[in-house]
């Protein structure tokens, strides 16, 4: 706490609350297992600071005590430790977060992006979201996340991708090398990009509308291509983490070999 504090001084002009994240399940811990994080709310100027919620008088009653499930809940600790992120926070507490201090259509801030959920989290409340991320790895966990939502707002089916993995197995789609497929789905609106096989499971990446894109260009082919060197490598074990983790969704179980 102490070198956070220090931190601040020199940019902030006032700690307005510490809030308490409570988990469901301890974490890291000696002496005591944690199953708490603290969070610090700090004001930047001296302008009268946003508050959307006040004292529940617009129905939205917040406390300095946030309860919202620990990423280890789905999993246990090893699936905690061996997702490709160690720290992915609940998109509804940032959401919340958000809503307490800015306005639909402000600006959402997040220097250090890791799994992006802050970056959904700003779409989800109508703001425009700004992140930044060193890891490389991480960036690509913050794009694939974010195709993921991409699919979902073209309303194409899980029966859909099933459909188009399906044929994929029997050669019909094009084969763009490295293990890369792209094929066609919601009646040749859209076009999604289909991995080959880590352990047993034929991943799906990417999906976008002709009107927007016509192809990936090549840049996009070799890190498509370095996903795919990226995925045969998982062990069942990590697979099984990225699901509880709510990385990936797992669709077609009974269907694929």
């Amino acid at each position: 706490m102490q070198e956070i504090l220090e931190a601040s001084e020199k940019n902030y002009s006032e700690l307005k609350n510490l809030i308490a994240w409570v988990k469901d399940n301890g974490g890291m811990g000696t002496f005591y297992r944690s199953r708490h994080e603290l969070i610090f709310a700090f004001k930047k100027g001296i302008v009268p600071h946003i508050n959307s919620f006040e004292l529940g008088q617009h129905g939205r009653y917040r406390t300095n005590v946030w309860n919202y499930r620990g990423m280890n809940s789905f999993g246990g600790n090893s699936a905690q430790e061996l997702a490709w992120h160690p720290t992915v926070r609940p998109i509804a507490m940032i959401v919340d977060a958000i809503k307490d201090v800015s306005m639909r259509g402000g600006i959402v801030l997040d220097l250090f992006g890791g799994s992006g959920s802050t970056l959904i989290a700003a779409h989800n409340t109508g703001k425009h979201g700004y992140i930044a991320e060193l890891d490389p790895l991480h960036c690509d966990l913050i794009i694939r996340r974010w195709q993921a939502k991409a699919a979902r707002k073209a309303r194409i089916s899980d029966q859909d991708l099933c459909d188009a993995i399906a044929q994929v197995r029997l050669g019909q789609a094009d084969d763009l090398g490295g293990g890369v497929f792209k094929k066609r789905l919601n009646k040749n609106e859209h076009r999604a990009i289909i991995l080959s096989k880590a352990d047993e499971m034929w991943i799906y990446e990417y999906v976008f509308a002709k009107k927007d894109q016509a192809n990936i260009d090549d840049a996009e082919l070799r890190a498509f291509r370095k996903l795919v060197k990226s995925y045969a490598g998982l062990t069942a074990k990590q697979i099984e983490a990225l699901l509880h983790a709510k990385d990936w969704i797992e669709i077609c179980k009974e269907s694929t070999p």
